[in-house]
């Protein structure tokens, strides 16, 4: 099983990755930030940029399950605007 996690490296993300590895389930993750990408057995990050409708579609291969927590931060208060 593979699992492609949006917000991965957020506050829930990093549980659930940490939840995956503990039960050998490889991550793909997509980040915005290019400072976050990181290569290793079972764990790899792929660049994408929505703003830009930019996502490296690498980050699909083998994936059997989408995780998607993109969004706004849980620890800040949400505006109108978020």
């Amino acid at each position: 099983m593979k699992v492609l996690v949006t917000g991965a490296t957020g506050l829930v993300g990093s549980e659930i990755v940490k939840l995956c590895k503990q039960n050998n389930i490889s991550v793909n993750y997509l980040t915005t930030n290019k400072d976050k990408i990181v290569s290793q057995t079972g764990y790899n990050g792929f660049y994408w940029n929505p703003d830009k409708n930019e996502i490296d579609a690498n980050c699909f291969s083998g994936v059997t399950t989408i995780i998607n927590l993109a969004g706004s931060s849980i620890s800040k208060r949400w505006t109108k605007k978020k």
